[in-house]
């Protein structure tokens, strides 16, 4: 991201010269939108980049903030909506150790349980916000509950982000650091919650066999 404000800074300021500040508004929308199928996409960034341009009088602050705020929503409701209806098709087909009524009615006693409190964490786990949307799809979380707790989610996350590119002309390098580690840190995290489930079923897979063989 320095890399981004030191090299095209230049470039971003002249193209809203030449075209004006609501195709900024739009490219926040979509990138928003964006994230949420493809999360590599870095639409944190560019939600942040809004937070600075709104700081610099470029962009007006309230839409910079709740114009990603809808696209982050429309994202999420529409993976939501993917879940539902053909994830839940594909499960209900039962065929194979994955994809059957088994694992279906776990995910849906899974997110009747936790469905809540992990749709609101959703936004500050990088990296599974989309799976969290689609498996609230599977698990028949209501559409209005879906929608609330998303929002709360949202509006909490870009809250801090636009506040922190409200605040990169006081700090700016260091925000940029604190922005990249905090994604490093969750990515780490999951990629050893990955590893280890994967140990466990490796284990319970081996134990079985080991029982199948004895008995």
């Amino acid at each position: 991201m320095e890399e981004f404000f030191n090299s095209r800074g230049a470039e971003l300021l002249n193209f809203i010269s030449a075209h004006g500040v609501l195709w900024i508004y739009f490219f926040l929308f979509f990138s928003a939108i964006l994230e949420a199928f493809f999360p590599p996409y870095p639409g944190d960034t560019v939600t942040f980049i809004g937070g600075y341009l709104a700081s610099s009088g470029i962009l007006n602050l309230p839409l910079a903030f709740l114009i990603p705020c809808a696209g982050s929503l429309c994202g999420a409701l529409a993976l939501y909506y993917l879940g539902m209806k053909k994830g839940r098709e594909l499960f209900e087909k039962d065929k194979g150790k994955i994809f059957n009524r088994t694992q279906l009615g776990k995910i849906e006693n899974w997110f009747g349980k936790y469905g809540p409190e992990v749709i609101i964490a959703s936004r500050f786990i990088t990296g599974v916000r989309s799976g969290i949307a689609v498996g609230a799809g599977l698990g028949k979380i209501r559409l209005w509950k879906m929608a609330t707790y998303s929002l709360i989610s949202i509006f909490a996350w870009n809250g801090l982000i636009i506040g922190l590119g409200r605040l990169t002309h006081q700090n700016q390098r260091e925000l940029f650091k604190f922005l990249s580690l905090y994604n490093r840190f969750i990515l780490v995290i999951l990629a050893l919650i990955v590893v280890i489930w994967f140990i466990w079923l490796i284990k319970k897979r081996s134990k079985k066999n080991n029982t199948g063989i004895g008995k």
